[in-house]
């Protein structure tokens, strides 16, 4: 079965979609893993590239393949419902759940020269407005407040100012320099700096929502010539997890050669445990409880979080 899985829809059910090698994928699968229980969630006639699933998971977004000049979104409920369908100008698009207001986006349509243009739908309004934004990628820290990283676009270097805007009134601020990324979350923030003690390592400093440190891990850092590669990670917010893969050296990343380890970092506590090692960095995505974490390029393996055992995520065995 050539599958792909897109994430937690709650903690015990997956969805995914499934078909015959080399064939595109119309149809979303939801899958209970606890009672086993499968049924077609969403079903469309143009094939599905990608999916989106809501902080609050009352909300699915899928992007549908349409012209190279046009992408087209259907926002499903958490029944599979559709509640809300646009068609973007664009060749590509991100997208950002706000997890401060249920059923709001920010989201980012690039042209074929990478211009781009910004938007804000309202789901439960039906309604999408284009806004006028610094920057193509941001995270909400509020229901009004987007976070962004100030890149130079004449000099792009490998850190920026961490900068903070409100869509209503155009107020911006910055809420920290040199940064190499940042993750935000509903109750908290991750930022990703050069460590002042080696070049080849990054401090990942948590804070609360008022800007407070609480911990910090350190990591290899894997570097290319114009960019540093930042590993795929998730966050458990009910565990106080970061979910991530550690390089298991820094310098070069742009090899293939690197190889990895699947570690969880309590934010909290400041307890570091290895999972899973000689791993590839790939994406992830675990279930709210914190009990599974999906991994792979097509989220097609599972690992459980209690024994740190990992399986094929549609073999029969799963312990």
């Amino acid at each position: 079965m050539n599958a792909i899985a897109y994430g937690w829809l709650d903690s015990h059910t997956i969805l995914y979609s499934s078909g015959k090698k080399g064939h595109q994928m119309q149809e979303i699968i939801s899958w209970n893993m606890k009672t086993n229980k499968k049924s077609v969630f969403f079903r469309n006639e143009a094939s599905i590239s990608d999916v989106k699933i809501s902080p609050s998971k009352s909300f699915v977004l899928v992007r549908l393949s349409s012209s190279k000049k046009k992408a087209v979104i259907e926002i499903l409920n958490h029944t599979g419902k559709s509640v809300y369908s646009a068609a973007i100008p664009s060749t590509e698009l991100t997208y950002e759940w706000n997890p401060y207001s249920d059923g709001v986006l920010f989201i980012s349509g690039f042209n074929e020269n990478w211009t781009y243009s910004s938007y804000v739908a309202d789901v439960t309004r039906k309604k999408m407005d284009k806004v006028h934004f610094p920057q193509p990628f941001a995270q909400w820290c509020s229901k009004d407040d987007l976070l962004y990283l100030d890149w130079d676009k004449q000099n792009p270097g490998q850190t920026a100012p961490l900068m903070k805007r409100n869509l209503t009134s155009g107020k911006t601020e910055t809420v920290m320099l040199d940064t190499g990324y940042f993750k935000k979350w509903g109750k908290g923030l991750m930022s990703i700096a050069a460590s002042s003690e080696s070049p080849d390592k990054a401090d990942y400093i948590f804070y609360n929502n008022k800007g407070k440190a609480l911990s910090s891990m350190s990591m290899p850092l894997l570097k290319t010539f114009s960019d540093w590669v930042i590993p795929k990670m998730d966050v458990i917010e009910k565990t106080t997890e970061l979910i991530t893969f550690r390089p298991e050296r820094g310098g070069d990343g742009s090899g293939a050669g690197n190889h990895f380890s699947l570690v969880s970092f309590n934010w909290k506590t400041g307890k570091e445990e290895e999972l899973l090692k000689h791993k590839d960095n790939e994406p992830l995505s675990c279930s709210p409880n914190g009990q599974w974490c999906l991994y792979g390029t097509q989220l097609e393996n599972i690992v459980n979080m209690k024994t740190n055992k990992s399986y094929k995520l549609f073999s029969r065995k799963r312990g």
